[in-house]
């Protein structure tokens, strides 16, 4: 059986150690009643983060078969733009948004956010122009969501 669950609390929670000891022993205590017995090596807890802390400048988005992937590949040659790939081998497309765990996040984990941002930090601080392409995130009402959450990304929709 698996039960895969989420809980948002503010940072001030986690700063305060107690507090946050305390709230968690009564979530097990009614997770003990109300659903079934949990032992406490079953659960974790990772932190998140928020959309606008990855470090992306611009995404080539669209519709699949309107030159997307050709867009992507004229500016992929320029020395300063470089895009991020999939996780899947041979996938141009960075699926973070639309596949995989991340797409049904409503927050991302700020493990995720951390290391995207050391994969980019040299390339972006000498001046480089970070981005990621997808061509079926029109088809997806949460990815959009969250590329409106990425302030300082600039669109380009084909």
């Amino acid at each position: 059986l698996s039960l895969k669950t989420g809980f948002c609390a503010p940072k001030s929670c986690v700063a305060n150690a107690d507090l946050f000891h305390a709230f968690w022993r009564r979530i097990s205590s009614l997770l003990e009643e109300e659903l079934l017995p949990i032992p406490a090596s079953f659960l974790t807890a990772s932190e998140l983060s928020h959309w606008s802390f990855f470090p992306y400048q611009l995404a080539v988005v669209g519709m699949d078969g309107c030159g997307t992937t050709s867009l992507w590949a004229n500016l992929a040659r320029h020395p300063r733009i470089r895009f991020t790939k999939g996780e899947m081998k041979g996938l141009i497309e960075d699926n973070f948004l639309t596949w995989g765990d991340h797409s049904k996040l409503l927050l991302p984990y700020k493990s995720e956010v951390e290391k995207r941002i050391r994969n980019a930090s040299d390339f972006v601080e000498r001046g480089g122009i970070l981005g990621f392409t997808n061509a079926i995130i029109w088809n997806n009402p949460a990815a959009l969501h969250v590329l409106n959450r990425m302030k300082n990304v600039k669109v380009l929709l084909t």
